[in-house]
């Protein structure tokens, strides 16, 4: 996909495509009519085993849930699952991915993603736990807050040091 006309895929969401059947250059997921045929094939990466479907799988559903207003629980759930994925960059993604969803105008319900957001709000790496640990706190949960200080303070930290 040639820049400015669309949307570039990435490594893992170009392999992810190809995996699947679907040409990477031509999935276009700022166009409506697109989006179905990438989110199959994310739904499908979210459980692989390999690095590259798992991340490919976030970076398409960050995407979606990005540009698109319309429900997508199935996508918010396969971001949840990856949350607890041993895959680093795949956490991350995850993490930054729900964490735009936290806002008063967001038609995502990540009601069933708080959980998860907690563990990965004390994650230790500070790509998971700096997205995570302010999005629980924008969603002013009772008792959540104070277990998150840890991941905050973390990524607070990293903030002020740069």
């Amino acid at each position: 996909m040639a820049l400015g006309t669309g949307t570039v895929h990435g490594f893992g969401a170009r392999k992810l495509l190809a995996a699947a059947g679907a040409d990477p250059d031509d999935l276009r997921l700022d166009e409506h009519e697109h989006v179905d045929r990438g989110v199959a094939p994310a739904m499908s990466g979210f459980d692989s085993e390999r690095a590259e479907p798992v991340e490919g799988a976030v970076s398409i559903a960050a995407e979606v849930l990005r540009r698109w207003r319309a429900p997508r629980p199935e996508l918010v759930a396969g971001l949840v699952r990856c949350l607890e994925s041993r895959r680093s960059r795949a956490r991350g993604d995850a993490a930054m991915a729900l964490a735009r969803l936290v806002s008063a105008d967001s038609p995502q319900d990540i009601t069933s993603a708080v959980p998860a957001l907690v563990v990965a709000a004390d994650d230790s790496y500070d790509r998971v736990a700096g997205p995570a640990a302010p999005a629980l706190a924008r969603l002013g949960r009772p008792g959540v807050r104070p277990r998150c200080t840890g991941g905050w303070r973390r990524a607070a930290g990293s903030r002020s040091s740069r």
